[in-house]
């Protein structure tokens, strides 16, 4: 050791799509409320209760090309590229910037809510997901996101 400092060793860890966040719940306990690894646990998206509904969006939403997912601000969130497409939330999932008449047809079939972070409600809205079927129902409105961000992106 040269002048008595230390050398700190930062070895990145892997990220398995969909077991990261379960393993960690896992590994600390339930009632937890930090993973030292993560930082804070998710606050708005429970692993447990959305299994089974994530396995049916990943398997379709992450074959799409450019689509990357990683937990942030509390949720589960999906890019295309750099760019929010949708994120899911405990019983939910949030769509990012739908055109009006979409935002009201998924109104009407599943019901839902603004979402609410902090104490603030924006323009955002959950749409409820009751089960893997309900996925598969919001799967197009998911994927219009998706062709309006990758139409813009192959524009710039």
């Amino acid at each position: 050791m040269e002048s008595g400092i230390l050398a700190e060793t930062i070895v990145p860890r892997r990220i398995s799509p969909i077991n990261s966040y379960n393993s960690s719940v896992a590994a600390r306990g339930k009632d937890s409320d930090r993973d030292p690894r993560d930082g804070d646990r998710m606050k708005y998206y429970d692993e447990e209760k959305m299994i089974e509904n994530r396995k049916v969006f990943d398997a379709e939403v992450l074959s799409w090309k450019g689509v990357s997912s990683r937990p942030m601000m509390g949720c589960l969130c999906y890019f295309y590229n750099r760019k929010f497409i949708a994120f899911l939330v405990t019983n939910g999932i949030v769509v990012m910037k739908l055109f009006e008449k979409d935002q009201m047809v998924l109104r009407e079939k599943f019901g839902g809510k603004s979402f609410e972070m902090a104490g603030q409600t924006g323009r955002m809205w959950v749409t409820p997901l009751k089960g893997p079927k309900d996925v598969r129902s919001v799967l197009p409105f998911v994927r219009k996101r998706y062709d309006e961000v990758r139409s813009a992106h192959s524009k710039t």
